[in-house]
């Protein structure tokens, strides 16, 4: 917003600018012409400016008619050429915004309206030596409005190309998307509910045509525009009348009866069109764009977080099951880099639901933990362990929190590390370190239990791993930035001292057991 309001303020400025620079030349060559007057024994008085005679008024409307009817013919010539070709990259809606924008009707009309005085004078002139006839004010105001074309002109072209740019037009129709959910709450009627849920698709659209040309500006456009929009909806939701949630009127052409009894039921009609446009352009995105399946996924994060705070559990239920579907897509399109980010979303979720929401938090580690073990079974090895890594993390969130669910996050942890023949031990001993530095014991027992029960190499090469991370920033570029296997300096001191530990009495066990044997 506050970017926003910085744009207009410097727009407004360079305006003022522009126009005022025009006034000053203005005025500068009306001075130089009194000055010239002057000089040649002509003072050029009231009379001077206000009745230009005959011959003269011709003149100059007829050049005036000229430059304006030029200026009207190549501004149609370009509006006609540039909005059509953007309209086709983009969305058809695009005609209708142009069409219906206020800065276009008014300069086309002020065209209009120009070409027609200029003309109109030149008719009613009369240029007759016996009864001459010049309509001085008439002619005044058509020499100013066709004067007025010719600068208005450079800034009207700019404005053009600035509302055909990406952002401008996802931002304008956000924008109407967003008027039409704050009318609604005085005025509902089903012309709105369709128009809204059409224009909700167009997003869609014109993400869906970005991420066929790998255009990341204009896709991560539309996402911000469509975020904005949830976000402003979850706001305006408590004052939406009874009306609102009977839904698009035009849904009973693709949706079956009960899933629109069930949405009207639920009110969750307008949520459910933007998780499912998402949805939709998420299967483009894992193809084309999978580093774009982010901000997809932070999406429905936020809507999920947001409906939790505002006590909406059939919406956060509703986002919960479209993050499962992204998890779902990503496993049978076997697109590991997409699962990562969802997976991270996932977790970020859960630090969401921490300090609220025990059950969901439980609820994300048992399918996370789910979609780690679908996974394994997809032969998608690296998602499996990147599933592990997020549930230490979780299992640490709930530890944190003082939620009495870290015992049932625990479980979840152990199993999914127990079961798995690919989960990788580091995410156990970053669990063991940072419990072993924060002082929980309740954690502890369990994890070195488990850690006994793996091979002695495959637990020294994990913790050897850990104790090298020692900068938090991974040495690659990766989305989440942070190397998965580092922990805090004191968990790390934590961990070297406990490893010591291990290995002396590991050590001093070995001759005991040979004087055994023996």
């Amino acid at each position: 917003m506050e970017a926003r309001e910085t744009r207009g303020a410097r727009y407004t400025a360079a305006g003022l600018a522009y126009f005022g620079g025009v006034l000053l030349v203005t005025a500068l060559m009306i001075v130089m012409t009194n000055v010239e007057a002057r000089y040649q024994g002509r003072p050029a008085s009231l009379q001077f400016w206000m009745e230009p005679g005959p011959m003269a008024a011709a003149n100059i409307l007829r050049q005036l008619t000229r430059a304006v009817i030029t200026i009207l013919a190549l501004t149609v010539t370009v509006t006609g050429i540039a909005v059509p070709l953007t309209a086709n990259l983009y969305t058809p809606r695009l005609l209708e915004l142009f069409v219906r924008d206020r800065v276009n009707l008014l300069f086309f009309l002020f065209l209009t309206l120009a070409g027609i005085f200029t003309h109109f004078g030149l008719y009613v002139i009369r240029d007759v030596p016996q009864t001459p006839f010049v309509p001085n004010v008439f002619c005044i105001w058509a020499i100013v409005l066709g004067m007025a074309c010719i600068p208005l002109t450079g800034p009207f072209v700019l404005y053009m190309f600035r509302f055909l740019s990406p952002r401008v037009i996802v931002g304008k129709m956000s924008g109407e998307v967003v008027a039409c959910l704050e009318a609604s709450v005085e005025r509902d009627s089903d012309q709105t509910r369709a128009r809204v849920s059409d224009m909700v698709e167009q997003f869609t659209e014109i993400a869906a045509r970005a991420v066929s040309r790998h255009d990341a500006v204009m896709t991560g456009a539309v996402l911000d525009q469509i975020g904005r929009i949830a976000a402003r909806y979850r706001e305006l939701k408590p004052r939406l009348p009874e009306s609102w949630f009977w839904g698009d009127p035009a849904a009973k052409l693709t949706t079956p009866k009960r899933a629109i009894a069930l949405l009207r039921e639920e009110r969750t009609w307008f949520e459910f069109a933007l998780l499912r446009s998402l949805e939709d352009l998420m299967q483009q995105v894992m193809k084309d764009m999978p580093e774009v399946s982010i901000r997809v996924a932070r999406i429905v994060r936020r809507i999920a977080a947001g409906a939790d705070k505002d006590g909406d559990a059939l919406v956060v239920d509703l986002a919960l099951r479209y993050l499962n579907t992204f998890l779902r897509m990503t496993i049978t399109g076997r697109q590991v880099r997409a699962f990562y980010y969802c997976s991270w979303e996932y977790r970020r979720l859960a630090e969401d639901f921490a300090e609220t929401n025990e059950e969901r938090l439980v609820e994300i580690a048992r399918l996370l933990e789910y979609y780690g073990r679908e996974a394994e079974q997809a032969g998608l090895v690296f998602a499996t362990q990147v599933a592990l890594y997020d549930l230490a993390d979780i299992l640490l969130l709930a530890r944190e929190s003082k939620l009495c669910s870290a015992d049932r996050v625990l479980a979840v942890v152990l199993g999914a590390a127990r079961d798995s023949a690919v989960a990788p031990v580091e995410p156990l001993v970053k669990v063991l370190a940072q419990s072993l530095a924060a002082g929980h014991d309740d954690l502890v027992a369990p994890t070195t239990s488990l850690l006994a029960d793996l091979p002695s190499e495959r637990v020294a090469a994990a913790v050897g791993r850990v104790l090298a991370a020692e900068q938090q920033r991974y040495h690659e570029i990766t989305a989440r930035v942070t190397d998965l296997n580092w922990v805090p300096d004191d968990a790390r001191a934590a961990l070297r001292d406990w490893w010591d530990s291990h290995r002396a009495q590991t050590d001093r066990g070995a001759p005991e057991a040979a004087d055994t044997n023996s």
